[in-house]
């Protein structure tokens, strides 16, 4: 839906591509592509993973009623692997400078964001995003949007 001139456009169809990368330094080990569509009143989520730019990984599909989303909101979240990697390299690292800015750079690449989506049910969904994500806030308006005017 859209607002143009006051008045409400119905638009059945809208389509939001959010990134994430998991890289080091330049090299990218894991690329997840996740493609959020709003259409007839339905929250589409599918989430595309990719190792090292050909392997495929896990493909997640969440299809959430607009009625049941009672929340979204941006948290800042730290990758699992990344972290223990870190603290075995931490570990490793007491007396070694080498090792401890591996540890450094284990700490740097877990660090991201999320856009987290409550359900009433109390249900979860989470969408990996990079921090230049600019669809964020147009996301979460058009989210909003189709709740106040559900498309009939």
């Amino acid at each position: 839906m859209e607002v143009v001139n006051n008045e409400i456009v119905e638009n059945t169809h809208q389509k939001f591509i959010f990134e994430k990368a998991k890289d080091f330094s330049y090299g990218s080990y894991v690329k997840i592509l996740t493609e959020a569509t709003i259409e007839n009143n339905v929250l589409c989520i599918v989430e595309k993973k990719k190792w090292f730019g050909f392997f495929k990984g896990k493909h997640r599909q969440h299809t959430i009623p607009i009625d049941d989303v009672e929340c979204i909101s941006v948290e800042s979240t730290w990758d699992f692997w990344d972290c223990v990697f870190a603290a075995l390299f931490g570990i490793v690292a007491l007396g070694n400078f080498l090792l401890f800015l591996i540890t450094a750079l284990f700490l740097f690449s877990a660090y991201g964001k999320k856009i987290e989506i409550k359900t009433k049910h109390n249900t979860k969904t989470y969408i990996q995003i990079s921090d230049s994500s600019k669809d964020i806030e147009t996301f979460t308006e058009a989210v909003n949007l189709a709740k106040v005017h559900k498309v009939k």
